[in-house]
């Protein structure tokens, strides 16, 4: 009996053993293997991510290339570049107002050019496409999908978020992208915004409200929140909320636009249509009846009674140039000039006449809750004068001109006087017969004549009997006029602009060149030689 019991236990124990190794071993194995396992879902992890980069270069590149074509029978435009590449759409969205509606009723595979059809509910729609490889791609009508793509990593979960101002119009209703910033878990960020976040539970925030959607001018205000896909607010129409989250999400913050209209007034804050002020003690008179302005992109001119507008509440966009000139007339105790002042203005902003009902967000935007007065101001920056320059070319009195092929008295073209200022040399005088030459310069700017010019005149010319083809003149004196009188000054003067000035250079002809036959060619040396002399007389001794 004892010997029973003990081949019994040996029985037992033999038993136990095999058991112990058929756990034992396999765990071992398994053990052992673990490394090889989690190696081997890496590298898996890292190959989809990897294949979604190669998706994104692929469509950077155009192969293929996606264009959402936004018309009343709307599709996508899908053309590859090169060899096609095999292009798997899991899913399509287009917003419908209030939340995203998905096309697809299962995954299409896409292998070739072709155009791919979608609802025409989807017309003038943004649409968002997911593909295969879990790249999420946002596309406004008529846009390409190269021009916005976003994607994330691999094992979590993408959420979208959009946004979008609803505005009614006698055509329907519009539905605007907006660009507004939201926050997710006390993470800020920018509409359209693809996340990609664990499942949980988060809280989420439209940060702004009023939007401004300045180049329609036009102001939406915050409405509500909608949701597609695995996910659940806990309350839609509070602009702080919690979203959560279970699966692919695509969340729209909607704004609508708000359309009550006040009556808002532009001035401006230069002188227009002939107002006048003092400047020096002479009375300056403005010429420009109007500046141009643009309000919410639509460019208006802005008189001296002003523009009234119907503008909606909220932001509107006023863009003004920089710096304008304004042209007066001048008048100082009876010496009138026409246009015989320009002075410069820089634009400094807009400044509300109407405190509570206007508000000036910056130097291109005002925010308007009601009707009011808006001034354009401007500051001056710089005067300049009018300085008219003429010639007034005469004959002797003992000359008689018989005939001539170019006019050779009064105001004739050239420029005769070499002047310095500014910090430049230039020469001055009309360059067309009978039109005087008009410069501005700055005021107190100091001008140094330096040359006064012979002048030449090439043409026809019976003068006392006789035929030249060439008449010289030379310069007797320069007049001045300015409202302290008219003076005669030296060619070497140095005068200082303070007010609109005239210079009036005289010149007497003298010397005529001829090859005239009745005439020897030594005559006709003789007045070149002369005409060489005075030029140089008057060069070298003035």
């Amino acid at each position: 009996m004892r010997e029973s019991r003990g081949i019994s236990l040996a029985i037992f124990m033999v038993l136990m053993l095999i058991v112990l190794l058929s756990i034992i071993v396999p765990a071992l194995f398994i053990l052992q293997l673990n490394p090889y396992f989690n190696t081997q879902g890496q590298i898996s992890s890292q190959g989809y991510s990897q294949l979604k980069s190669i998706q994104l270069n692929n469509l950077y590149r155009g192969n293929p290339n996606i264009y959402y074509n936004s018309s009343t029978q709307p599709y996508l435009e899908i053309k590859y570049s090169s060899s096609p590449i095999p292009f798997n759409i899991s899913d399509v969205y287009y917003y419908n107002g209030e939340s995203w509606v998905a096309i697809l009723t299962q995954p299409v595979t896409i292998d070739g050019n072709t155009n791919y059809p979608l609802p025409s509910k989807a017309f003038n729609m943004p649409i968002i496409l997911i593909t295969g490889e879990a790249n999420v791609l946002f596309l406004n009508p008529n846009t390409s999908v190269t021009t916005v793509s976003i994607s994330g990593p691999a094992g979590k979960i993408p959420v979208i978020v959009t946004a979008f101002a609803l505005n009614k119009t006698k055509g329907g209703i519009n539905y605007i992208p907006l660009n507004v910033n939201f926050q997710l878990s006390s993470a800020d960020y920018r509409t359209t915004a693809v996340l990609y976040v664990n499942p949980g539970t988060y809280p989420i925030s439209a940060l702004e409200s009023p939007v401004s959607i300045l180049n329609d001018g036009l102001t939406a205000v915050f409405k509500n929140w909608s949701i597609n896909g695995n996910a659940v607010l806990s309350a839609s129409n509070a602009q702080s909320t919690y979203v959560t989250i279970t699966g692919e999400t695509i969340l729209t913050i909607n704004y609508c636009t708000v359309l009550k209209k006040y009556s808002v007034n532009f001035v401006a804050g230069v002188p227009l249509n002939g107002e006048s002020q003092t400047l020096k003690g002479a009375s300056i008179t403005s010429v420009n009846t109007s500046i141009p302005v643009v309000i919410d992109g639509n460019q208006y001119q802005l008189s001296s009674s002003g523009l009234t507008l119907q503008l909606t509440y909220g932001y509107h966009r006023i863009d003004v140039a920089s710096y304008e000139n304004i042209t007066f007339n001048y008048n100082y105790n009876g010496y009138a000039v026409s246009e015989g002042a320009k002075v410069l203005y820089r634009y400094t902003g807009p400044a509300t006449l109407s405190p509570g009902n206007i508000n000036v967000v910056s130097s291109y935007c005002i925010f308007v809750t009601g009707n009011g007065e808006v001034n354009l101001t401007f500051n001056q920056v710089q005067v300049y004068y009018r300085v008219e320059v003429e010639n007034n070319f005469y004959f002797p009195n003992d000359v008689t001109v018989e005939s001539n092929s170019s006019p050779v008295t009064g105001d004739i073209s050239g420029q005769l006087l070499q002047v310095t200022c500014n910090g430049g040399t230039f020469d001055w005088g009309p360059i067309k017969n009978y039109q005087p030459e008009i410069l501005y310069l700055n005021a107190s700017t100091n001008v140094n004549i330096q040359i006064c010019y012979l002048d030449n005149q090439n043409g026809q010319y019976n003068i006392n009997g006789r035929t030249y083809q060439c008449l010289l003149s030379e310069p007797t004196s320069l007049e001045y006029v300015s409202p302290a009188g008219t003076n005669t000054i030296g060619v070497t003067s140095t005068i200082t602009v303070n007010s609109p000035i005239t210079l009036i250079m005289y010149q007497e002809w003298k010397y005529g060149g001829s090859v005239d036959p009745g005439y020897s060619p030594e005559l006709t040396l003789v007045f070149q030689f002369i005409a060489l002399i005075n030029i140089l007389r008057l060069r070298f001794d003035l």
